[in-house]
């Protein structure tokens, strides 16, 4: 998700969201003292890992990374993008501020529920700040337009119906 703002997030936060998304509980794992949070501190089950900018979220034993950074994506989305949509490309020059992304952290987790998981939890953060998503394995951009995005990442193949890419393929 590209923003035009920055959009803090807490553990408690994600862990609501990914509970909503499976329907199920999350644990909230904080750090220990002033040692760094790694995924060895994970319990078993369902869990929130982190704090800002970077979480992981355990599901079901499968990772998630989630980050919210503030600061732009990158500085030159033309290149980025492989020509994308040049109105679109020149808003985000303009607008983009921060960014987002929920991703699977382990190629062998890649799935197609994992990859709804990953959709369903974008849609639930998906607000007008929100400028464009972007696919980085694709190089794909495109607008945020709330009611048809959200619509495609609720679809059965998300990053097909958003992207018109089949994850995995470049």
């Amino acid at each position: 998700m590209l923003l035009s703002r920055t959009k803090p997030l807490k553990a408690s936060t994600l862990a609501e969201l990914f509970g909503r998304v499976t329907e199920t509980t999350f644990q909230e794992v904080a750090p220990q003292g002033n040692r760094r949070v790694t995924a060895t501190d994970l319990p078993k089950g369902n869990a929130v890992l982190g704090s800002p900018p970077s979480f992981i979220v355990q599901v079901e034993g499968d990772l998630f990374l989630v980050n919210s950074v503030a600061k732009p994506y990158v500085a030159d989305f033309q290149r980025a993008s492989e020509g994308g949509d040049t109105t679109l490309v020149g808003k985000l020059q303009q607008e983009n501020q921060a960014w987002l992304s929920v991703e699977i952290l382990h190629p062998e987790a890649a799935s197609a529920a994992n990859y709804r998981i990953v959709a369903q939890v974008i849609a639930e953060l998906l607000s007008n700040d929100c400028v464009a998503l972007f696919h980085p394995e694709s190089r794909k951009l495109v607008p945020a337009h709330a009611s048809e995005t959200l619509a495609k990442l609720r679809a059965p193949h998300p990053i097909s119906a958003v992207f018109g890419v089949a994850p995995g393929v470049l």
